[in-house]
């Protein structure tokens, strides 16, 4: 049996936008789940070549491609792109949440 790869996403408690509202979280197309400020959410993917995505109404981060070996954990950081008055944001559909690999 192959060993999965586990991921983990961090969503800061610090940031004041969207702080009431969950962001969903997208790999390969297939919703693993919500996160709220603060919180952390951990769910298994077989090993190989991913994309990951964080969605919030009909806008979100763009993809983020990574790669991992059987047994690895992937850690990844989703936080606002921006502040309150970045309102230019809404109107892309990958431009207001930043989605990034911390390891």
């Amino acid at each position: 049996m192959t060993e999965l790869v586990r991921v983990v996403v961090r969503r800061p408690h610090g940031f004041w936008r969207d702080q009431l509202r969950a962001y969903e979280l997208v790999v390969d197309g297939q919703s693993y789940g919500r996160i709220r400020r603060g919180e952390e959410v951990r769910f298994e993917v077989a090993p190989g070549s991913h994309w990951a995505q964080a969605r919030i109404d009909w806008t979100g981060s763009p993809r983020l491609a990574f790669h991992a070996a059987p047994g690895d954990e992937v850690v990844l950081q989703v936080e606002p792109a921006g502040n309150s008055l970045m309102l230019w944001q809404l109107l892309g559909s990958t431009t207001y949440l930043r989605l990034t690999r911390v390891a």
